[in-house]
């Protein structure tokens, strides 16, 4: 039987990114599970080496920042506990990954999009769901 205590909800920054937490709170709320809403950001200096960090020297400083504004803003009108939302920084899987272990999550729920078939080759679900150690959901939009 599913007994979800920890959720791990890794939203990205788009416009269904609200329609889906309600989603998730909904879900998590049938379980009495505490919920933790994520955003992986990859540092620009990794991802993008030639010349940025060199041409914008505190980039991922301002990247964060945003995310952090942004998941604020998401907590806000969803009205989530205060400590539920971690800005996650590194490699976008990994982060997840780590993150899910050291809190332990029993589940991690993505918001599911649709991909070319290059998407898919790079994709962070597929990723995840391969890597985890403990459940993958992904919410069809």
């Amino acid at each position: 039987m599913l007994n979800y205590k920890h959720i791990l909800f890794a939203i990205e920054h788009d416009d269904r990114a609200v329609p889906a937490l309600k989603r998730v709170m909904t879900f998590a709320d049938k379980f009495g599970a505490k919920v933790s809403l994520v955003h992986a950001v990859t540092p620009f200096s990794t991802a993008y080496t030639y010349g940025g960090p060199m041409m914008m020297p505190n980039i991922d400083g301002e990247i964060k920042k945003g995310a952090t504004l942004y998941l604020q803003s998401i907590a806000e009108k969803m009205k989530l506990p205060k400590g539920q939302t971690h800005v996650l920084y590194g490699k976008v899987t990994q982060s997840i990954l780590d993150f899910a272990e050291a809190e332990h999550c029993d589940v991690i729920i993505l918001n599911g999009h649709k991909h070319n078939a290059l998407g898919r080759v790079f994709s962070t679900a597929d990723d995840l769901v391969n890597q985890s150690k403990c459940d993958v959901i992904i919410l069809k939009d």
